[in-house]
């Protein structure tokens, strides 16, 4: 996934919210697969994933939270290799499978988590089903100092990994999982930058991740007090699957809870996905540079795009953070940011939401939609699609819908406006389990996935699945 530096190619990769981009599943075979690098003696080609390893984070324990874990390898031409398997087991040095069973490509794997089960956990495909793996988990937490609904994508081994509108203000809590599913140790740095600077603590750098294991930490160790922390996770050695968690209290109640999405890479040309509807909508923009940041705003909404005269130019210092109130520019509705920088910055939307319980959520940047992904549907809760682009010509996505077997019951265009935000929900929910979104026309789309229930609300970017890795090939020599 390019918004964090894949480190291990021959995993594949997916989010709880997916995507695609002009291939569809139906165009992806192995045999199909172009050449795409070719030296003296070396041919690169591209091929299907014989395995893929999703790393999840510990399910928060708290309470009476319910976390629910969903995985499923979709149907294509690449899912018709020989055996393999999709199988829930733990991160640590047993091969126990949690749930094993999962043998027919397309058949979603749901489970209920367990106070028996392991605190983390791995989903490994394999054979036929690696090709576009996909697994996310959703947490209803409730409990006197925790509440709303959280919901996060199990990720592939990366290098790199971005977290905006971090909060470590008092009443919030920010917890880094730091996830290694591999057999060597990783070493991680941590950089941090708040509204004063970039924020430098001893062990902050060099922390050591031991095989197959997962790592928690209170960021309120290295920056205390800080409602608008951006944090990036480096591993220096190794690889890792990165989750910040962040809960709430507003006095003596409650506030929501979020598994803060990992943000793209910082950019010069930075485009945060759409936000949800809100009575409190906060652009938070990150310098991760050395140098003064000047960054001009332009906002996507269902009309289309405009220039927010009310912010004008923002500066931004070296290493700093800014917030700025979006209220009475969106009026608290579905909207997505354009920056342009003199230097790459990183940003988010944050979005408080009421009902039964107050919550939160954060919409973070992500790259464009390039191939076929999943989109989960939660218990209990409504999904939106939030679509939006950059480009003036627009596009149009291919939705399709499967049930939890795997029966595809309905399939759907959906018109990308170009420069502006689209909102789509599905038909029919209850008889569908996933989506699988692809792109038909246009480039430059991006997501978000956004869900709501009584419990609270959560978002997750739509992220392209992995369907093939580079393999080099070695020509005889003349």
């Amino acid at each position: 996934m390019s918004y964090r530096s894949a480190a291990v190619a021959a995993v594949a990769a997916v989010s709880v919210v997916a995507s695609g981009a002009a291939v569809t599943l139906a165009d992806r075979s192995p045999t199909a697969l172009p050449t795409t690098h070719r030296s003296p003696g070396v041919v690169a080609r591209l091929v299907a994933p014989a395995q893929a390893t999703l790393a999840c984070p510990a399910a928060p324990s708290v309470g009476e939270t319910v976390t629910s874990l969903f995985a499923v390898s979709p149907v294509s031409k690449l899912s018709r290799a020989p055996g393999g398997s999709l199988d829930l087991v733990p991160l640590g040095p047993t091969t126990r499978a949690v749930v094993k069973g999962v043998t027919e490509v397309g058949r979603q794997l749901h489970r209920t988590l367990r106070p028996e089960d392991p605190p983390a956990l791995l989903v490994s495909a394999s054979g036929g089903f690696a090709p576009g793996a996909a697994a996310a988990a959703s947490s209803v937490l409730s409990s006197r100092r925790s509440s709303g609904l959280a919901a996060t994508s199990c990720g592939p081994g990366a290098n790199d990994w971005w977290f905006s509108a971090v909060d470590t203000s008092v009443g919030a809590r920010s917890r880094l999982f730091l996830s290694n599913p591999t057999p060597a140790v990783a070493v991680v740095d941590l950089a941090l930058f708040g509204p004063r600077g970039a924020i430098e603590r001893e062990g902050q750098r060099g922390i050591a991740i031991a095989p197959l294991s997962q790592w928690r930490i209170n960021l309120a160790r290295f920056a205390p007090g800080v409602g608008t922390l951006t944090v990036n996770a480096r591993a220096v050695r190794g690889s890792i699957v990165a989750a910040v968690l962040t809960t709430k209290l507003r006095g003596i109640s409650t506030a929501g809870s979020e598994w803060v999405a990992p943000s793209a890479g910082p950019s010069n040309d930075l485009v945060i996905n759409a936000a949800p509807q809100g009575k409190q909508q906060r652009l938070v923009l990150t310098n991760t540079s050395s140098r003064e940041a000047l960054a001009h705003v332009r906002v996507f909404d269902a009309s289309g795009t405009f220039t927010a005269t009310a912010l004008g130019d923002l500066r931004i210092d070296p290493g700093g953070v800014v917030t700025t109130d979006l209220a009475a520019i969106t009026n608290g509705a579905t909207t997505g940011i354009r920056v342009a920088g003199n230097v790459p910055l990183t940003g988010a939307i944050t979005t408080k939401t009421s009902g039964r319980a107050e919550d939160f959520t954060v919409s973070t940047s992500s790259e464009p939609i390039t191939d076929p992904a999943v989109v989960w549907l939660l218990p209990d809760a409504e999904l939106s699609l939030l679509l939006t682009t950059p480009k003036p010509a627009g596009g149009s996505v291919r939705v399709a819908s499967y049930d939890a077997a795997g029966t595809r019951v309905r399939s759907q265009i959906v018109t990308v406006r170009g420069e502006a935000t689209t909102r789509w929900e599905p038909q029919k929910p209850e008889d569908t389990a996933y989506l699988v979104l692809s792109v038909r026309t246009g480039t430059g789309i991006r997501g978000m996935a956004n869900y709501r229930s009584a419990d609270g609300t959560a978002s997750v970017p739509v992220v392209s699945g992995v369907w093939s890795i580079q393999r080099p090939t070695v020509l005889p020599g003349p």
